[in-house]
């Protein structure tokens, strides 16, 4: 399991139903998580972009999708670097319902974190 940046868990955002854009502050790193459709079905996408100090880092992101109301198997779409340093992958969902998000955040030579969300797909 990945330490968060800050010195408290903060609770996981709630996003959804439909295209979800968020940013959430972790230490100092500022996170912009896209999703788009955000619909079961679809051909969906998750972007992120890390900045500190308002610049983009390069990071690696793992990526865990998980249904929070039943058990399914998990979805692990593979992060890959696009332009800017922002890292994006299409990946299924099957069905409606709030998937947990969790995003393992690595920037280069600085400790890793995670970022949580609630995603109430429709």
């Amino acid at each position: 399991m990945l330490p968060l940046a800050s010195a408290h868990a903060a609770a996981p955002a709630r996003v959804g139903p439909g295209p979800v854009a968020t940013h959430v502050e972790r230490g100092a790193y500022a996170v912009s998580i896209g999703l788009a459709a955000n619909a079961p079905g679809s051909d969906n996408v998750l972007r992120v972009v890390v900045t500190r100090g308002g610049r983009p880092v390069a990071v690696r992101v793992r990526a865990t999708l998980v249904m929070a109301d039943m058990a399914m198997p998990a979805v692990l779409p593979r992060m890959r670097t696009v332009a800017a340093r922002s890292v994006s992958q299409r990946f299924p969902l099957w069905m409606a319902g709030r998937w947990r998000v969790t995003l393992a955040v690595t920037p280069r030579h600085a400790k890793a974190f995670r970022v949580e969300l609630i995603d109430t797909v429709g």
